[in-house]
């Protein structure tokens, strides 16, 4: 495969994530509803169940080679960010790990990790919006269209239209 189709490829599987995944993700940044809320949160799931859905819906929105361009840097950027911020989040971690295994943490220096994690979180849920919306400003009018019609199609399918276990609790 040459590298200019990989590099499509690549670009179409992240941006394909990037648009189609929560923007609210859980507290742990990585779960969510799929197609749910349009942003960048990390959904749970089977990553091959997700990179071949990806695909199809970057296929169906018909980028042309400049929008894979723009959306590849754009990622790009983005998986930079959240590369060393995630580091930084294992990191304290670690540290409000170990501190809470002390025979007698402390109060403030358990609030203070929190802090600094909850930031982390703030920061990483406003790169993930900040990314979405740019992105979304590469799609032209129609594909910004089709992708929002996709994902109330997928929203439906996946509450499973009201109907049955995992349907709306809510009766007429």
């Amino acid at each position: 495969m040459d590298s200019k189709l990989r590099n499509i490829l690549a670009a179409l599987g992240a941006v394909a994530v990037t648009l189609s995944t929560p923007a609210l993700a859980g507290d742990d940044g990585k779960s969510g509803m799929m197609m749910g809320q349009g942003g960048m949160g990390m959904m749970g799931g089977s990553s091959m169940m997700k990179g071949g859905m990806m695909m199809k819906v970057m296929h169906a929105l018909d980028l042309d080679e400049e929008q894979v361009e723009k959306m590849t840097d754009i990622h790009k950027e983005l998986a930079e960010h959240m590369a060393g911020t995630k580091v930084e989040m294992q990191q304290l971690r670690w540290q409000m790990g170990q501190e809470m295994h002390k025979d007698e943490p402390s109060p403030e220096e358990v609030g203070r990790i929190h802090d600094q994690i909850s930031a982390k979180k703030k920061t990483i849920l406003q790169e993930k919006v900040r990314t979405r919306n740019e992105m979304m400003g590469v799609l032209n009018e129609e594909q910004r269209e089709k992708l929002k019609q996709m994902k109330k199609r997928m929203h439906k399918k996946h509450m499973g239209g009201g109907k049955g276990r995992h349907g709306s609790k809510h009766r007429d």
